[in-house]
């Protein structure tokens, strides 16, 4: 155990060194996932969040009259124009009175919006009370208004409006010249209507107007005083009216006393297009079919407010299924992530992040409740974070690759020579260790014969052996001090200023050693003659006196 662990002491500096950079390989790593499912956390908060936001938002918009009116007037297919009659959110319209007029239908938001500052609300009352009445408001701009008199015998030279509906295949025209009140300091007054009828079966132009005034017709209309424009040569102001139409199909249906259903069923196909016409033949002022109108606000509308993945379903509570209006928001295009990178956001635990979105709300009007059902999609949470973490991988990519270069110079120019001097070192360890165990025997080399005496003994067999091993050991090839060889590690820095002086003693062992080996081998032969010196008069007594 003790030699493991000093062979495993040999190799502490390389092992520190290669740890500490897998560990801040592994520390990235680790501080980047738990920054990405912080963020993740920290996503599916905020989207919770603002999920509720939107909620609030989509049923406080439906709350306001102008929600009410696009609860209660679906969206159709096709153009803005013709327009018809939409069903406001109040029972009627108090149309006799500017300011009243105007607050109900710019809060009711059904005022439909054209150039020149035109705008035009064709709507009907959702009680019944109002039955068989379009009211009809807006706006239009132009000169002084022409007044109509009395005694004036054609219409043509005054401002008029002309109103025409078509509904159960008949067509209604009304033309209203507008007449000037008495006494009035601004310029209003009311217009009086006058009926044309289109009857199918006789195809030929419109009649004249009647002789008489329609009798339910009521409107009134209004000039501001101020210039639209300051220094506009024909100072333009602008204009607002407001009308109550009958339908004659549907009064008469009330008259009759027969039983109407209120909203009409039809009521999509009642078409009604309105004109405001100058004095004269020229081009009037203000049309209602004109191209370009902007329509009110719609639940279409409503889309603006839903996130990727998000559906809103709008749902009449006495209908059920069937009535079910459905909106989705808009989906993106999808940004391009790593499916690694997909599946780590899927993987990660986030605390509630499995439950189902889904908020309910409900939403009173007139003409019953609807039910508010917001589902959320978690997906666009992950396809944000994907697209944000993939950008972030870059710079995780980028650290993991300092780290990598910062380990490769600290490999190639600190631990792989360290290694080499430590390999060096302990080689040069094991010689010196080796050498220092023939010396004795080198210094007396001259008492060989010493040696094979002991060598005969079984005592001293094993020591004369391992004397021998190392003896040949120094003398194999690579086995002595002049192999090894420091002058490749030497340098200026602090591995090669060790390696200088490693180098330097080294030189100085190599020369000792130089100088002991020829000192033994002076002694050897010293050594040598001294033991001739004596041999050779034992030789000559033995054979002047040879044993008996």
């Amino acid at each position: 155990m003790k030699a493991a662990l000093a062979w495993l002491a040999s190799f502490r500096l390389r092992i520190v060194f290669r740890t500490s950079f897998l560990f801040l390989a592994l520390a990235v790593v680790a501080m980047a996932v738990t920054v990405l499912q912080e963020e993740k956390q920290r996503s599916y908060d905020h989207y919770q969040e603002s999920f509720a936001k939107t909620k609030e938002q989509i049923v406080a918009r439906l709350r306001h009259p102008s929600g009410q009116l696009a609860l209660l007037n679906p969206p159709r297919a096709g153009g803005v124009t013709p327009l018809r009659p939409m069903i406001l959110p109040f029972s009627s319209l108090d149309f006799d009175h500017l300011y009243d007029v105007r607050h109900a239908v710019e809060m009711a938001g059904c005022l439909v919006h054209y150039r020149n500052h035109g705008s035009l609300c064709v709507a009907i009352g959702h009680s019944l009370w109002s039955a068989g009445f379009v009211y009809l408001a807006g706006t239009f701009a132009s000169g002084t208004l022409v007044a109509h008199h009395i005694s004036d015998v054609t219409l043509d030279d005054t401002h008029r409006v002309q109103v025409e509906v078509s509904l159960q295949g008949k067509t209604y025209r009304l033309l209203a010249p507008f007449e000037r009140l008495a006494g009035e300091d601004r310029l209003e007054g009311r217009v009086t209507a006058y009926q044309e009828v289109d009857d199918p079966e006789n195809p030929e132009a419109f009649q004249d107007p009647a002789p008489t005034p329609v009798k339910d017709f009521r409107g009134w209309l209004w000039q501001e005083t101020l210039c639209l424009e300051a220094h506009q040569p024909n100072c333009t102001k602008k204009s607002f009216f407001s009308l109550r139409l009958s339908l004659n199909a549907l009064r008469d249906a009330l008259a009759e006393g027969r039983k109407i259903q209120w909203p009409p069923p039809d009521l999509d196909q009642f078409l009604v297009r309105v004109q405001v016409l100058p004095p004269g033949n020229g081009p009037a002022l203000f049309d209602s079919n004109e191209e370009g109108a902007i329509p009110p606000f719609s639940l279409n509308d409503l889309g603006a407010l839903l996130l990727p993945g998000e559906t809103l379903t709008l749902r009449k509570k006495d209908e059920g299924p069937r009535s079910d209006w459905v909106r989705r928001g808009e989906e993106e295009a999808p940004t391009p992530t790593s499916p690694r990178l997909t599946r780590l956001i899927h993987w990660l635990p986030v605390h509630g992040y499995d439950a189902p979105l889904e908020l309910v709300d409900e939403v009173v009007t007139p003409l019953g409740s609807f039910q508010v059902l917001l589902r959320g999609d978690i997906g666009s949470v992950n396809q944000t974070l994907g697209a944000v973490a993939g950008r972030v991988s870059w710079f995780v990519g980028a650290m993991l690759l300092a780290i990598g270069c910062a380990w490769l110079v600290i490999e190639l120019g600190i631990i792989h020579p360290i290694g080499r001097l430590t390999e060096r070192a302990k080689a040069l360890s094991r010689t010196v260790q080796a050498a220092d165990g023939l010396r004795i025997v080198r210094r007396s080399s001259g008492l060989s014969w010493i040696v094979e005496t002991l060598s005969q003994r079984q005592i001293f067999r094993h020591l004369v052996q391992r004397i021998r091993s190392g003896e040949a050991a120094r003398s194999a090839p690579g086995g002595t001090l002049e192999h090894f060889d420091l002058a490749d590690l030497r340098g200026r820095d602090e591995l090669g200023i060790l390696a200088n002086c490693l180098d330097d003693l080294l030189q100085r062992v190599k020369e000792d050693a130089v100088r002991e080996r020829i000192r033994a081998e002076q002694e050897k032969e010293l050594w040598h003659a001294v033991g001739h010196e004596i041999m050779s008069p034992l030789q000559s007594l033995l054979v002047l006196s040879p044993p008996t």
